[in-house]
């Protein structure tokens, strides 16, 4: 079995976990910054939406043209006795 090397031979960075207050929002603005993420995700979906029923409504298209100009379909005859 091959011993594997562990993190505790390197110093641990604390700044690496944890943001910079230069990088961090501005403090009492969490909510803020809550509604405008959901507000940025609730577009997203609409747009994409949007863009799917668009890209479904043209699929039908192509193919009820494909199904029209397609050869009809020839009922079998009856047999005669």
């Amino acid at each position: 079995m091959t011993s594997e090397t562990s993190n505790s031979d390197t110093p641990i960075d604390a700044a690496t976990y944890f943001q910079t207050p230069g990088e961090r929002h501005e403090k009492g603005t969490g909510m803020t910054v809550i509604a405008a993420e959901r507000e940025a995700t609730v577009s997203k979906t609409l747009r994409l939406k949007a863009a799917r029923e668009e890209q479904q409504a043209l699929q039908a298209k192509i193919d009820a043209e494909a199904a029209r100009l397609a050869a009809p379909k020839s009922k079998p005859k009856p047999k005669r006795k």
